[in-house]
């Protein structure tokens, strides 16, 4: 019982920490914080991700499982059941870095004025 507690928090880290990233491409990019923070928690919440799950489920279904929630619920499943875990994590792996070279991108030579 414990493992599946701890499974699922590792579970609402990585979704938390992509999050982040994302939120990082807004404040660099924008060089707004408020804009970030509201980014961060309509991600948080599922307002941005339920809106494109609705869209990739009428246009494209078989993208669904690469959003974030989906790469997640994938790792948890295979650390709770013994699933597979090298393709999910590697598409975690590149979903941040690809979010934090947006980043890096975005605030290149720029000056943070908050």
């Amino acid at each position: 019982m414990a493992a599946i507690v701890y499974i699922s928090s590792l579970r609402h880290l990585l979704a938390v920490l992509a999050y982040c990233a994302l939120s990082g491409i807004i404040v660099y990019g924008l060089q707004r914080a408020t804009f970030a923070v509201v980014s961060y928690l309509m991600l948080a919440f599922g307002v941005v991700g339920s809106l494109v799950s609705v869209a990739l489920n009428t246009f494209a279904p078989s993208l669904t499982r690469h959003l974030v929630s989906g790469i997640a619920d994938r790792i948890m499943v295979g650390m709770a059941y013994g699933g597979p875990l090298v393709l999910p994590v590697v598409e975690y792996a590149i979903y941040i870095l690809a979010a934090l070279a947006l980043s890096l991108v975005s605030f290149h030579k720029k000056e943070m004025e908050f």
